[in-house]
């Protein structure tokens, strides 16, 4: 636990260093104000992803980070440089523009949940910030569709395409990809720039500290 709570005060240190408040850090690396408030008071079991992205946005050394976490931890700030990630959310925005058109085209000849719940998500995700770890998991659930992004070109009878939707897999599939969307999009949806809740003033976080 005392690595653990070095960590934590790094963090803090690091943060006020830099002059910034809880929710500018939180708005950095994607997370409710909140969280960043119990990372720094040791009172939440922080994920390597969290604490990837807080030592990225800090600049700390990776000598904060556990020895044998250290091979991972550096993959994934090779993977979420400034660069790498804008072109990644932007093939990811691509992709779920693609994914409205999609669900769009064939709910006009099949009325699917799943797909209304991929086309509502993937319209809300365009308007949220993507988290980073994220990108991934929503690509491969968009994977979903593309087996049928060209059914409704390829025939306009509603019988064969109600077949291919109503298939056991196809339906699982677009369940699965439905269900991890959804998950991301309530995620991307409490970051605080989005959830008034999160909004609170820096400092009634800063007052919990000092009584903590």
């Amino acid at each position: 636990m005392k690595g653990n709570e070095q960590i934590f005060e790094a963090l803090k240190a690091a943060r006020e260093a830099r002059g910034l408040s809880q929710r500018a850090l939180a708005e950095r690396v994607g997370l409710p104000q909140s969280h960043i408030s119990k990372i720094e008071r040791g009172g939440v079991d922080i994920q390597l992803s969290s604490l990837t992205e807080l030592a990225r946005a800090l600049e700390l050394e990776l000598k904060l980070v556990p020895r044998k976490a250290v091979p991972a931890v550096e993959s994934i700030i090779r993977q979420t440089s400034p660069t790498t990630l804008q072109d990644q959310q932007a093939r990811v925005r691509e992709a779920l523009s693609k994914a409205i058109t999609t669900a769009d085209r064939l709910i006009e000849f099949d009325s699917s949940q799943a797909l209304d719940q991929i086309r509502d998500s993937a319209h809300l995700l365009q308007h949220l910030p993507l988290p980073a770890d994220r990108l991934n998991a929503i690509q491969e659930a968009l994977e979903a569709l593309r087996p049928i992004e060209h059914l409704s070109l390829d025939t306009n009878e509603p019988d064969d395409i109600r077949f291919v939707l109503d298939s056991p897999k196809v339906s699982a599939s677009l369940k699965r990809a439905a269900q991890t969307l959804r998950n991301i999009r309530n995620r991307a949806a409490h970051h605080p720039e989005f959830n008034p809740a999160a909004q609170r003033p820096a400092y009634t976080l800063d007052e919990e500290d000092d009584h903590g």
